[in-house]
């Protein structure tokens, strides 16, 4: 019961389940929208996709990105600077920023880190 009233009093701490979920359609609607722009190069010559649907009310706070070619190298990357990100093999790299502990700075941050990790992966 302890843990049921601490995990309530987080929640209530950051404004309840409406808040975050409001931060959770921005926040997620943030990522998409760098992606689109900081990796239209890389977006355009399709060495990755947003799978997951841009409409807010289809989706939850994460992205599935799809890698056709090494998703694994850019997975490895990912986790040597110290994003912590999701995989499915065999091509999809999941990112989801969790509204009640991610912050802007942390979707920006994943994203120039992913940008990185792309240039070096695909310059081989």
């Amino acid at each position: 019961m302890n843990s049921l009233l601490g995990s309530l009093q987080v929640f209530e701490a950051a404004g309840g389940i409406k808040e975050l979920r409001q931060k959770s359609y921005l926040i997620t609607g943030y990522l998409e929208r760098l992606l689109l722009s900081e990796l239209k190069e890389e977006l355009d010559h399709d060495l990755v996709r947003i799978l997951t649907p841009s409409d807010p009310e289809q989706r939850g706070c994460q992205l599935s990105l799809e890698f056709p070619t090494k998703m694994m190298e850019v997975f490895d990357g990912l986790h040597k600077l110290g994003i912590i990100v999701d995989e499915r093999k065999p091509t999809v790299i999941r990112v989801a920023p969790a509204p009640l502990y991610n912050s802007y700075k942390d979707v920006y941050q994943f994203v120039k880190g992913l940008k990185k990790v792309m240039n070096q992966v695909y310059a081989n």
